[in-house]
């Protein structure tokens, strides 16, 4: 099993928390788009980080379209791992 730790789930959620906080500002949530364009990850790379973050980390929601899949809350556990 390949370790996805260090080069795709982490980058995605420091990218999400970082990006949580300064949208939550005016009641927008990070969306995959964003976050693939923020840590140069291709979309699929984000979506497979979401659905690996999802729950212990962050809460994401799911419409139709995954490029639209967004974070509405994340965990002091996901602040913890990227030390924040």
């Amino acid at each position: 099993m390949e370790d996805t730790w260090a080069s795709r789930d982490l980058p995605v959620l420091d990218a999400v928390v970082s990006q949580f906080d300064e949208l939550s500002r005016t009641g927008a949530c990070p969306d995959a788009a964003d976050i693939a364009a923020s840590t140069g990850l291709e979309i699929i790379a984000v979506i497979a980080a979401l659905n690996a973050l999802d729950g212990e980390y962050v809460t994401v929601r799911r419409p139709l379209e995954p490029s639209s899949w967004d974070v509405t809350s994340v965990t002091p556990a996901a602040r913890r791992a990227v030390g924040q």
